[in-house]
């Protein structure tokens, strides 16, 4: 299957934070699936990338995040095409839980397009699966402590 990853679910496999449900475990772990991330979600993980000094120490052969994505978990870019804006532009926003973050709706037509299963741990993304989302959530596994 092809999923489009959510930025979060990229930074819980670059940090192995523990944070994937067993379901999206098996998902990103299973090399049948083909795993994509949006190019909106390189723009996030960059500005991460080099607030977060201790990403970079545990990772130096890398000098980017996106070249960590691509060599260690062969995760594939895909760069926002006119169809992309032109189905992010026909969205009907998730106002009633003030969602607004157009990195987010980017990322959901993105997948819409694409015809790609989203994989997030936010829960307002539910809301675009009457519009042709198919979405998996990822409920993060409560903590041990």
């Amino acid at each position: 299957m092809r999923y489009l990853l959510d930025t979060c679910i990229l930074l819980y496999m670059v940090n192995k934070t523990g944070e994937m449900s067993d379901d999206v475990e098996a998902i990103v772990n299973d090399y049948g699936n083909q795993l994509y991330m949006s190019a909106a979600s390189v723009r996030e993980l960059s500005g991460a990338w080099h607030k977060y000094e201790r990403m970079r120490k545990r990772f130096p052969v890398f000098q980017t995040v996106l070249d960590l994505l691509r060599d260690l978990f062969s995760v594939e870019t895909l760069y926002p095409q006119h169809e992309h804006y032109n189905t992010f532009s026909h969205l009907e926003w998730n106002l009633g839980e003030d969602h607004r973050d157009t990195t987010d709706i980017l990322i959901i037509a993105h997948a819409i397009t694409e015809r790609l299963t989203l994989i997030s741990s936010d829960r307002k993304f539910k809301f675009y699966e009457n519009q042709g989302l198919s979405f998996v959530y990822n409920k993060k596994p409560k903590s041990n402590s």
